[in-house]
């Protein structure tokens, strides 16, 4: 990303600058093709950097011989709509202090139905996070000069419930609400008048729990080692210092003994500032309407907002907003309706982690923990499981409400009446396929496949309804990854190779092209067959002489 961009040279200063610089479709995608490619041309799909230009913005790369654009594997991937709504979409939506609902967008850009401007807008929100941003009161590495202690930022958290009033209910007992922890950065001394001190970024999360597995987790994830982390005397934050090894100093905010002795003082103003505006603009924007399975990407939403405020210029909002677009993989309306993000993934691998059960991630997920970043959206997540183990995997993820597939579909049929009986029935399940795997469905859709594996003495074997036979030798079951940057287990790059071998070439996914094409390119491997038009020019496995073929990272 272009660390100091330049109003009026790097992205335009405002709305009337903006209809000048971008009147239809080509001046959007030169503009993304700079954003995208500042070092010129780099192929999406094998990432080789040499290609022509041929008509309508198409680039083929001199590799692979694909014909690309600068929207491939984006947000923009495949959409109708015009680049050019989609860039007037991105500026209404960066450069508001309050957002735009999907139904505002919809009557101001003409769009022709509510569901492509709602999915555009959603589309957006998950391109409002960047996966490089830096943890809150960080402090300055060398050569920078370390900061003045009155100049250095502390952290206040707290936690509120997100969601309308129920009944029945008392204290934090909720049934229906979500819980959203807070973080924002605080320094120097308060205001005499308001309580606030200077406030910094922010950071928020729901999480299923406040107990102190979870809060802990989430300042960990959010907060840089060593700093000052102010809470409440909730009962979760209690053992912060010592639960976490990530060397805090915790300072408890004693809510009733500030009441007590003055009452009419504010009591962590700063964090309550951050949690009144959010609902306000929850209710205020999108009057109320928003669901719990999208909430994370409303507050991803807010949190880009709020930490840009201070920006002299709107259109390094939409400049911003644009960078991200372009990093983030594309999306489909039905991955955004049902997806599993990254932490999802990890919680499902600690839960059965914490359990003793063993597992190892393959597929899309797999690739993504081996290079250590994200490369798309996925709506499943897959696990090699033990066959011994696999009844013990099952009854932990049925423990937690996640129901078999037939189970989830047939909760979604909706009944219909019978003409003859006049009662209500649900349509009968549709016929699928024979499969060796095990499927489970969580509430919000996300589901998990069960990979079944026999485990022998040197070599693992998953074997298929057909009688495919895949099989594992031990050293490929040893593979780490990361996720979110924590450890967890999967196939070798190896491995993966070989899950993705077998295939016939008009049968290879492009997302499949793709995840070998990144492998390969990062463990210097050969591509397995039907994938060879990936390892021309490029990546191919050092020669046995060069004494780099077997050689330990």
């Amino acid at each position: 990303m272009l660390r100091h961009p330049k109003a009026g040279t790097d992205h335009p200063r405002n709305f009337k600058e903006f209809l000048g610089w971008f009147r239809d479709d080509a001046d959007c995608l030169k503009f993304l093709e700079q954003v995208r490619w500042p070092d010129g041309f780099q192929c999406p799909l094998c990432g080789f950097s040499k290609g022509w230009r041929q008509s309508r913005g198409r680039w083929t790369c001199q590799r692979c011989r694909r014909e690309t654009t600068a929207m491939a594997g984006t947000i923009f991937d495949g959409s109708r709509v015009g680049l050019h709504s989609w860039f007037l979409a991105a500026w209404m939506v960066a450069s508001s202090k309050v957002g735009h609902s999907s139904l505002n967008l919809q009557a101001q850009l003409g769009i022709g139905s509510y569901e492509t401007a709602w999915s555009m807008v959603h589309k957006l929100r998950r391109a409002m996070v960047n996966p490089d941003r830096d943890l809150l009161a960080i402090v300055p590495r060398a050569p920078e000069p370390p900061w003045p202690v009155e100049d250095r930022w502390e952290v206040e958290v707290d936690e509120c419930l997100v969601g309308g009033k129920e009944k029945g209910v008392s204290g934090r007992e909720t049934r229906t609400k979500s819980l959203v922890v807070v973080a924002i950065e605080v320094r120097g001394p308060a205001d005499q008048i308001s309580g606030f001190r200077e406030m910094g970024r922010i950071r928020l999360a729901r999480i299923p729990a406040a107990d102190e597995a979870k809060l802990v987790d989430f300042i960990e994830d959010v907060v840089a080692p060593g700093a000052i982390v102010n809470t409440d005397g909730w009962s979760g934050y209690r053992n912060l210092a010592t639960a976490s090894l990530f060397g805090y100093r915790h300072i408890v905010d004693d809510f009733s003994a500030k009441a007590r002795e003055d009452p009419d003082e504010p009591k962590m103003p700063n964090v309550h500032r951050v949690i009144g505006n959010l609902k306000r603009v929850l209710v205020g924007t999108h009057w109320g309407g928003v669901r719990p399975k999208q909430l994370d990407y409303y507050l991803d939403e807010f949190t880009f907002r709020w930490n840009r405020h201070g920006a002299k210029s709107r259109g390094l909002l939409f400049f911003r907003l644009i960078e991200l677009a372009a990093q983030t993989p594309a999306v489909t309306r039905e991955q955004i309706v049902v997806s599993m993000r990254p932490r999802d993934a990890v919680q499902v691998s600690n839960l059965l982690y914490d359990s003793d059960l063993r597992h190892w991630l393959l597929g899309g997920w797999g690739v993504d923990a081996l290079l250590g970043k994200p490369s798309r959206i996925h709506g499943d997540l897959d696990l090699l499981v033990p066959k011994s183990e696999l009844v013990d995997v099952e009854r932990l993820l049925r423990s937690r409400a996640w129901v078999s597939l037939a189970q989830w579909e047939a909760r979604r049929r909706k009944p219909t009446r019978d003409h003859a009986t006049g009662e209500l029935v649900r349509p009968a399940a549709r016929l699928t396929a024979p499969t060796h795997i095990v499927s489970l469905v969580d509430k919000l859709g996300r589901r998990v496949d069960l990979h079944p594996l026999d485990i022998r003495s040197r070599v693992a074997v998953e074997t298929l309804v057909d009688g495919q036979r895949y099989e594992y030798p031990e050293p490929w079951l040893e593979g780490l990854g990361q996720i979110l940057g924590q450890t967890v287990n999967c196939l070798t790059a190896e491995a993966q190779l070989a899950r993705h071998s077998g295939y016939g070439a008009r049968r290879i996914a492009d997302e499949q092209r793709r995840d070998i094409a990144l492998l390969c390119r990062q463990f210097l491997l050969d591509p397995p067959p039907g994938y060879r038009a990936l390892s021309k020019g490029g990546h191919r496995r050092p020669a046995e002489e060069d004494g780099g073929a077997d050689d330990d990272e």
